[in-house]
């Protein structure tokens, strides 16, 4: 398959190989052939930043829409944070779903984001941080052994790991410090399209690749087209 994606650092051109699931007595059953065909579409032309922008969607509309109580932003904000401290697109879309309440609690579910085009290696890496319950039902494994299983996983242990280095630097990171001060600023405020202005700003932040870059994205206010000056972010 050659496929071009515009507006990306990509090369003009990029060649992939694919494999959809078929059978013969499916061909002429549309009902069984469309949801392939648009799983397909998903995968193959918005792969990557959509994925990280649809993970960033679900978490938000889950953690900060749906879960009540005055914990709703730091539900929200320790996902976020881990991910905008991510290399990768595999790394920031895990990240997004290792939360606390998780936003996946069994394969089923983890069955519904195959369906929606994240790919094996990130429902594994998800899987692979899923607390798994044991014999009693309000007890979880204990964390030296819930280590031992991700280490195992490349994704998941490096999501852990930077999960725990922003923990660490707590206010000191200042990427997070954008954040905050973005969340601040704009938490309320709509876009151009009646969406959340700060989801807006969080998905462009994710897409970009260095620390100055992030820091600027969720600094910048394009409601008034210009950049709030914030002086000593960095410290």
């Amino acid at each position: 398959l050659n496929y071009s994606k515009p507006h990306t650092k990509q090369p003009d051109t990029v060649q992939k190989m694919y494999e959809i699931e078929w059978s013969e007595n499916d061909k002429w059953n549309i009902e069984k052939i469309k949801p392939r065909i648009q799983r397909f579409i998903r995968v193959v032309l918005q792969e990557g930043e959509y994925m990280v922008d649809r993970a960033l969607e679900i978490a938000y509309n889950f953690l900060y829409g749906s879960v009540a109580g005055k914990n709703q932003r730091s539900y929200l904000f320790n996902p976020v944070k881990t991910a905008l401290n991510c290399n990768t697109q595999q790394e920031k879309i895990v990240a997004l779903f290792h939360s606390d309440p998780p936003l996946v609690h069994d394969q089923r579910e983890l069955e519904n984001l195959k369906e929606e085009g994240f790919a094996s290696d990130i429902t594994d890496a998800i899987a692979c941080l899923m607390k798994l319950r044991k014999h009693h039902q309000r007890k979880r494994e204990d964390y030296d052994h819930f280590m031992k299983r991700i280490v195992t996983d490349d994704i998941a242990f490096q999501v852990v790991k930077i999960q725990d280095q922003v923990k660490d630097e707590n206010k000191e990171n200042p990427i997070n410090n954008a954040l905050e001060i973005a969340w601040e600023n704009h938490s309320e405020q709509l876009d151009k399209n009646g969406k959340s202005y700060i989801l807006y700003l969080i998905k462009k932040a994710l897409h970009c690749n260095t620390e100055d870059e992030k820091i600027g994205v969720l600094l910048h206010d394009d409601t008034t087209n210009e950049i709030k000056l914030i002086k000593d972010i960095k410290k």
